[in-house]
This record gives structure tokens, C-alpha cells and sequence, in this order.
């Protein structure tokens, strides 16, 4: 009996968002979904650095890479449409293999991110071993699952989690630090436990960067919060 998997690994290969995220490393690209066309991949991906357009040209240079259109650019973030050969990408290899796409890959610091449904542990064999052609493949995490999971899977796939999964890949690490400790120390509460000019002293930083890098928090964080908040 064939038995789905949920799984998720880290990649390391010769692509354009590898490389990017290798040389260019203050920004995060999240790959949405894509077509694949004839030979190549029409990527729609979203591209989160304050260098945006180093970004592009890089991506634009790309030996692989044809074609970049910005559909949305804002002052940190960009909405993109890339189109790249797919001979050996992340995105082909998923889609020959049979598997399915669970959530927006993250692409940073030179390694793509990927969460991942198979129909079977062949299927995902498959996968690894046409990743391994061009490049490593880590696993992370493995779920199997069974006919008493199908109920929390579909909770699990509309619930929201693979949201605020994302929008927290987005975050800095003095973002998160930022927020982890405003949690923590009682910020939130009403009324306050604790001031931000507290929260800067406990980390070293000086009140207007802390209330900045919170700020900066919140704003990745509560959009996604609303969202979910919708579906209940």
C-alpha cells in the first residue's frame, strides 16, 4: 500500500537563486509556483532585501536565467516573474518526480528550502535522485502518512500554518530576536509588563533600532495573522 509523505529537505545547486542568495546574502526569495514551459520555467517568485535591485540585475545575469519582469515593486519587495532553462531546477525535477509543492520555497544564504508532498516513498526516491545529479540534498523532516491523517491534513493544509511558516523565514534574525523577547518579557500584555526602552537594554541595541526591527516584525507577521483569522 502506498502511504503519501510529507517531507522537507534543504538544496544545494547550480541555479539562480542558489547562486544569488550565495553571493547576495541580506535578502530572501520566496518561490510562489511556476510553469514550465517547453524547456524552460516561468517562475512567480517574491524577492524581500533593501537591495532589490542588485538583486534583479544579479538574477538577470544569471547564465540560465532569459528573462525577469517586475510585476509589483515596493520599497523592500518585489513580486517577479523569472523565466530560467528548467533543465535540473528545484521545480522540474518536483514535477517530474510527481510531487507536490506544500508551501513557497525559501531561498537564502544559498540553499532552497522546500516542503513537499510525495504520493510515495518512490516518488520521493525519485526526487532525491534527480536532485543529486546537480547538486546535495539534506533531509529535514519526514512524515508519513495514513488514512486517520487525512482529516488533520486538510486541517493542517487550510489551517495557516504553512503561512506564518513563511512570513517567519522572513524575518531577520534581530527581527525574530526582537520579537521573541517582546513576547517573552510581557510587551504585548495589557497593560505593558515591560517598556521598549527595557527590551533595547536586554539586548544591547538602542530603542529606536529596537522598536524598528519590531516594527519590522510585526508588519511580515500580522498581515499573515489576519489571513489566517479569516479562515475561523
Amino acid at each position: 500500500m502506498r502511504r503519501p509523505i510529507i517531507f522537507e529537505v534543504d538544496v544545494v545547486h547550480d541555479c539562480w537563486l542558489c547562486d544569488t542568495t550565495e553571493r547576495l546574502r541580506d535578502g530572501v526569495v520566496l518561490f510562489k509556483g511556476g510553469a514550465i514551459l517547453d524547456d524552460k520555467v516561468l517562475a512567480n517568485v517574491e524577492l524581500h532585501s533593501p537591495y532589490l535591485g542588485k538583486f534583479i540585475d544579479a538574477f538577470a545575469s544569471h547564465p540560465i536565467v532569459t528573462k525577469v519582469s517586475p510585476i509589483v515593486m515596493r520599497p523592500d519587495s518585489a513580486d517577479l516573474l523569472v523565466t530560467c532553462k528548467s533543465d535540473g531546477t528545484v521545480y522540474d525535477n518536483l514535477v517530474k518526480s510527481g510531487c507536490i509543492l506544500m508551501e513557497p520555497t525559501v531561498s537564502e544564504d544559498g540553499a532552497d528550502r522546500v516542503s513537499m508532498l510525495a504520493p510515495s516513498e518512490k516518488h520521493m526516491r525519485d526526487f532525491f535522485s534527480r536532485m543529486g545529479e546537480s547538486g546535495t540534498v539534506t533531509l529535514k523532516a519526514k512524515r508519513y502518512l495514513d488514512e486517520k491523517d487525512q482529516l488533520s491534513f486538510n486541517l493542517f493544509k487550510t489551517s495557516g500554518f504553512t503561512k506564518f511558516k513563511t512570513a517567519a523565514a522572513l524575518l531577520s534574525p534581530r527581527q525574530r530576536e526582537c520579537f521573541e523577547i517582546a513576547c517573552r518579557n510581557g510587551y504585548y500584555a495589557r497593560p505593558h509588563r515591560i517598556t521598549l526602552e527595557g527590551l533595547a537594554q536586554k539586548t544591547g541595541i538602542s530603542e529606536p533600532t529596537f522598536r524598528e526591527h519590531l516594527r519590522r516584525a510585526e508588519q511580515k507577521l500580522l498581515p499573515v495573522l489576519h489571513e489566517v483569522l479569516k479562515l475561523f
